[in-house]
């Protein structure tokens, strides 16, 4: 149950290396477990469709990040309502219903007839409310996006090294050279025929002279080829938009129904409510007669002697009048 959703009813990862993260940036409330895992499944299974080439260490070279961009609930859905015991009370009007007469009949002033008191145990309210207690089922559209990152990296071809070479060229006799001419010649032509393994190679010697067809080189050594760091760029023309939809409910929330309708009230055991007081035993207007019984009075005190003995209720007891129409009997 996600608590704001049961407040908004009561009131009415991500490595480098890793081509899936989930980045609920824009979230009103955090998804479940089970549908981020949707959601990233989808741009799982949308990036495994592009088919981006690995990099040199078989690492991804386009990963993919699920951002929400927004949600939306529908009004919630009531489930499961119930009523809390003993919280029901009618309003508006009511009427009576389901009458007897309580206790014996009694008189009233100066009338010839015997009066009871018409109770009820049933009180009919157009009108009703009540506290009840329901389940309330929301369901929230979740828009987010498949994000894209290109991940690129560049080879660097390796640089061969330059061995060290030395001075190029040969000895030949100094046209001022004194002496034996052949001797000489032939000298000069050792020297170079020795090249480098004489100390002295490239320099003058005795009668000879050097002439350089080419200079000494210096050694360089070789550079091995290399990857260039990885360098992240966003990808935007990859980006996609999805729909996702969850559905939580919200248990046991608190609610006061103040438009129930009709509802009858029963009268606790034991009690009832007085109706009114009627008529119950008439006596005639024509003598001779016999008493009648009268608005579900089902006693057997409609009779004379009871009614001279009979308490009052209401009325003058001084009033007696000459009660003519009561019976003899």
């Amino acid at each position: 149950m996600k608590t704001l959703r049961l407040a908004v009813i009561a009131a009415l990862c991500a490595s480098s290396l890793s081509p899936v993260a989930i980045a609920p940036a824009f979230a009103d409330i955090a998804p479940r477990s089970e549908t981020t895992s949707a959601m990233a499944g989808v741009c799982t299974d949308e990036l495994a469709l592009k088919g981006a080439p690995l990099l040199h260490d078989d690492s991804p070279s386009l990963t993919v990040a699920v951002f929400e961009t927004g949600q939306s609930d529908a009004a919630p859905v009531e489930l499961n309502r119930s009523e809390t015991p003993g919280t029901r009370f009618g309003t508006g009007v009511f009427t009576y219903s389901d009458f007897s007469i309580a206790g014996e009949p009694f008189r009233n002033g100066g009338s010839v007839n015997m009066f009871g008191d018409k109770v009820a145990t049933k009180k009919n309210w157009s009108n009703s409310e009540y506290d009840f207690t329901a389940d309330y089922s929301t369901t929230t559209t979740i828009n987010y996006n498949c994000e894209y990152t290109r991940i690129t990296e560049t080879y660097v071809p390796p640089v061969p090294g330059v061995e060290a070479r030395p001075v190029e060229g040969y000895y030949y006799r100094d046209p001022e050279a004194n002496g034996n001419i052949e001797a000489v010649e032939q000298a000069c032509a050792r020297f170079t025929e020795k090249g480098a393994t004489q100390p002295f190679w490239g320099d003058p010697q005795a009668q000879c002279l050097f002439f350089k067809t080419a200079d000494a080189v210096e050694a360089v050594d070789p550079i091995d080829g290399y990857w260039t760091d990885p360098v992240s760029d966003a990808a935007p023309d990859l980006t996609s938009g999805h729909v996702i939809t969850e559905e939580n409910i919200a248990y046991g929330v608190a609610g006061h129904e103040a438009n129930a309708g009709p509802w009858t009230e029963l009268a606790k055991p034991g009690d009832r409510w007085l109706a009114e007081k009627v008529v119950v035993c008439i006596s005639p207007k024509k003598l001779p007669g016999i008493w009648t019984n009268q608005n579900g009075y089902t006693g057997t005190n409609c009779k004379t002697t009871y009614f001279n003995t009979a308490p009052w209720g209401g009325g003058s007891q001084t009033s007696n009048g000459t009660y003519i129409s009561v019976p003899g009997i």
